[in-house]
């Protein structure tokens, strides 16, 4: 069996990162390798580029760099970032991986729809990308891949305040596989009213509750059961038609459907 072998690529500085994501034929970027599987033949690594390590928190958002891992996250304090991102990295791995394991591996993860997905969707958070020649600000909303040439320099997230956030993660502990996904909400009030409101699941697939959020919004508290019940029931029916064809789909679908309701349930 013929074994493939790997060339590994060490870039100083993001200038020479850039070099090698141009002229290198299939290079893929890793952080410090937590979630891959299989080696490519090319690979660079971000995790020694000062440039792809750096937080910066501003008035109204935080930038972090992809190649920050979650214990440094964590480690600006719970105060110093928004809760439901300080919860959902605390689920995620040991002490020992979070000190591996950076933002960008798990934001990016190629297969999956990895823990931290759900929370940096229902944040708003927008994904900077540079080439050689351009830079780029994509909402993760909009993002499907890094383009070709491009590497993510920044990951920003807004700084809000929320009166309720809610995270929960699927699936078993230290382990993402086909039952793992996860969910976030989000909702801030005006003088009773629902100003906003953001709710995402992810895992085999990313789905923000548009429909929910929309029929919400502007709504005033508290909420009555019979609003909530029906209002779920709806949703989750047209959530469980995006899971055809997934595995665990009625795992998914049962979960999320508590979820919701939790949700709603705690405004009341």
């Amino acid at each position: 069996m013929e074994i493939q072998s790997t060339t590994f690529f060490h870039a100083k500085n993001l200038q020479q990162f850039l070099y090698y994501r141009k002229t290198v034929n299939q290079i893929q970027v890793v952080g410090n390798c937590t979630q891959i599987k299989e080696m490519p033949s090319n690979v660079v690594s971000t995790s020694s580029i000062p440039e792809l390590r750096l937080i910066n928190k501003h008035e109204r958002f935080i930038d972090i760099g992809p190649a920050v891992t979650l214990s440094e996250i964590l480690d600006l304090g719970k105060n110093h970032i928004p809760e439901v991102l300080f919860k959902s990295i605390l689920t995620i791995g040991t002490p020992y991986v979070r000190n591996l394991a950076t933002i960008g591996g798990n934001l990016f993860n190629k297969d999956y729809k990895s823990t931290l997905y759900s929370t940096l969707l229902a944040m708003n958070a927008i994904i900077e990308l540079k080439s050689e020649d351009s830079t780029k600000l994509i909402k993760l909303t909009n993002f499907e891949k890094i383009p070709e040439k491009f590497v993510v320099t920044k990951i920003r997230l807004p700084i809000e305040e929320w009166d309720s956030q809610f995270f929960l993660r699927y699936g078993k502990d230290y382990t993402l596989d086909d039952h793992s996904a996860s969910y976030t909400s989000l909702i801030k009030t005006e003088k009773n009213v629902i100003s906003d409101i953001r709710i995402v699941f992810a895992g085999p697939i990313a789905y923000r509750f548009n429909t929910i959020e929309n029929n919400l919004l502007g709504v005033k508290l508290p909420l009555s059961k019979g609003q909530i019940f029906p209002l779920v029931e709806e949703n989750i029916s047209v959530f469980s038609e995006q899971l055809n064809g997934i595995r665990n789909k009625e795992e998914f679908q049962v979960i999320t459907k508590n979820a919701l309701l939790q949700t709603l349930l705690n405004i009341c």
